[in-house]
Order: structure tokens, then sequence, then C-alpha cells
């Protein structure tokens, strides 16, 4: 009996931990999916802290130059682009952002795509 009680106990929190788990990861993926990623690495968020980073991203084939200040986000350019016409690398490399320390890299990037 006192098996059954303990193998009951433990099944109840590792089913409560399941369904915490499960709750976490679909609010997760919910939360952002139409926002552009922001950078990751330690280097740039230490960046991002000083306001020197820029972010080049590709959404609904419009292409985004973002500049990042205190963790926020503005949109400084924007154009349409034609994804089928550039190599399928670049465009995937655009759709996870680019990230730049300095405007004029930025932008030289930007204005090969968009001319």
């Amino acid at each position: 009996m006192k098996i059954l009680k303990n193998s009951l106990i433990i099944s109840s929190y590792l089913l409560l931990t399941a369904v915490f788990f499960a709750g976490g990861y679909a609010i997760g993926n919910t939360q952002g999916k139409n926002a552009a990623p922001m950078p990751a690495d330690t280097d740039t968020v230490s960046a991002v802290s000083q306001g020197k980073i820029y972010f080049l991203a590709l959404e609904d084939g419009t292409l985004n130059l973002y500049r990042i200040s205190g963790g926020e986000r503005e949109v400084m350019e924007s154009e349409k682009i034609a994804e089928d016409i550039y190599p399928s690398s670049d465009i995937k490399e655009l759709k996870n952002g680019i990230t730049f320390d300095n405007l004029p890299e930025a932008q030289l990037v930007f204005e090969d795509f968009v001319s």
C-alpha cells in the first residue's frame, strides 16, 4: 500500500511538471511570432545597452533596418524586395537577421539588397 501511495505521489509531480512545461512552451511559442528576432549573443547584448547596434531583417517580403537602443527597436528604413531574385542562402540569413555595430555598414548591406 505504501509503494502504491508513493508511486501515485511521484506520478502526480511528474504530470504537474509536464503540464507546466507544456504550458510554458505553448505561451513562449505564441508570443513574438511577428517580432523580429533580437540578437542574443553577449557581445551584442552589451552593445545594445550602449546603443550601438543596427539589425537588418527580412519580414514578409519587406527588408527592415532597425536601430536597437536600450532594448527598444526602431525601424530606420524599410523597403519591399523580391525574394526570388536572391540566392536562398542570402534570404535565409536575412530572415534570421544580421547585426551590425555601425550604421554605414548596415546601410551598405541594405542598399545592396534594395538596389
